[in-house]
């Protein structure tokens, strides 16, 4: 579980975000996810993840709020991959 409280910053040029990264610099494969708030718009959060290097799997969620009016959790749960 990777959580954390926050209230992203709210300006046009400003990224918030919070991220995990493992790659070349620990010896192993570029793995990442990043959660990301656009100050241009922080009624949105955009998400996105690496697996072996490659991206290009960004997606933008509506909140439905503005997240910059105060401190919110966010989290995610990064389990194992299951075989079946």
């Amino acid at each position: 579980m990777y959580e954390v409280s926050m209230k992203p910053a709210k300006n046009t040029g400003i990224v918030s975000s919070f991220f995990t990264y493992t790659g070349p610099a620990h010896g192993t494969q570029w793995d990442e996810i990043d959660i990301e708030f656009l100050g241009k718009d922080t009624t949105k959060a955009q998400f996105n993840y690496f697996t072996n290097g490659v991206g290009g799997h960004e997606k933008v969620i509506n909140l439905g709020f503005d997240a910059s009016q105060g401190f919110h959790t966010y989290a995610f749960d990064w389990q194992p991959a299951i075989s079946p």
